[in-house]
């Protein structure tokens, strides 16, 4: 059971995992189709879930794939953009919940990635399902004995909801400082370097410096990460 390969999979809409618990069947874009093989499929339920977000609840062995145009899986969608496109179809057997909830506390992005059932099983957050070292402990427990005060997974405001979720936040003299923890895996594509400077572009809109340290600097260099934080805590007036 435990080498079994389990691909991650985003679930877009409730609406989907619908189709999913109903009819035990799960479609990706043909163009984003896997490289590699799985025998079972982990569901993560992104931001349109609302309060229920964030978590993975479900998996499924699968136990057929066919190529498929959208009308076919999606008969009622006639005029959707992606109307002309073709997808995988996987049929699953039934769902299966997870005893406890996978959850990304965190809030990293998710989008395919691979693991065993091993880890779907023992796994407690998004980190563990990878085997990612939880890179805000590491640098956090240094930080702290840096001396430097900060609020961690601090929630950025607008227009009455959490725009964005901060790694750690620090209140200078002169400024804000928001420090990231850039896991390989979660920020190593094209899109997510979009993603990440879009998000990177739009905080400093809001009057934020961002710091970015990447997994190998927190694992390998710790030393080195903790001084590039503090040399730019004490560029915008704060002592550490």
């Amino acid at each position: 059971m435990k080498k079994k390969p389990v691909l991650i999979a985003v679930i877009k809409t409730p609406r989907d995992l619908d189709l999913l618990l109903r009819e035990r069947w799960y479609r990706i874009p043909d163009a984003h189709a896997p490289k590699r093989g799985f025998t079972h499929i982990a569901f993560y339920q992104p931001a349109s879930f609302g309060n229920d977000s964030g978590k993975i609840r479900y998996y499924a062995a699968v136990r057929s794939r066919e190529t498929a145009e959208r009308p076919e899986l999606l008969p009622d969608e006639p005029l959707h953009p992606h109307a002309k496109n073709r997808y995988l179809r996987y049929g699953v057997w039934a769902p299966r919940r997870l005893k406890k909830p996978i959850v990304n506390m965190g809030r990293e992005r998710v989008c395919f990635g691979y693991t065993t059932m091993g880890r779907l099983k023992s796994a407690r957050d998004i980190h563990g399902l990878f085997g990612v070292p939880p890179l805000e402990k590491i640098i956090g427990k240094r930080l702290k004995k840096a001396g430097l005060d900060f609020s961690p997974e601090y929630a950025v405001i607008e227009e009455g909801r959490c725009r964005y979720r901060l790694d750690f936040a620090v209140f200078c003299r002169y400024g804000k400082l928001d420090i990231e923890c850039d896991g390989h895996k979660c920020h190593c594509g094209p899109a997510a370097r979009k993603k990440d400077a879009q998000r990177d572009a739009r905080l400093v809109d809001l009057g934020w410096t961002v710091l970015r340290l990447s997994e190998h600097e927190i694992v390998l260099h710790k030393a080195a990460a903790v001084s590039r934080v503090r040399e730019a805590a004490q560029t915008l007036g704060t002592s550490c």
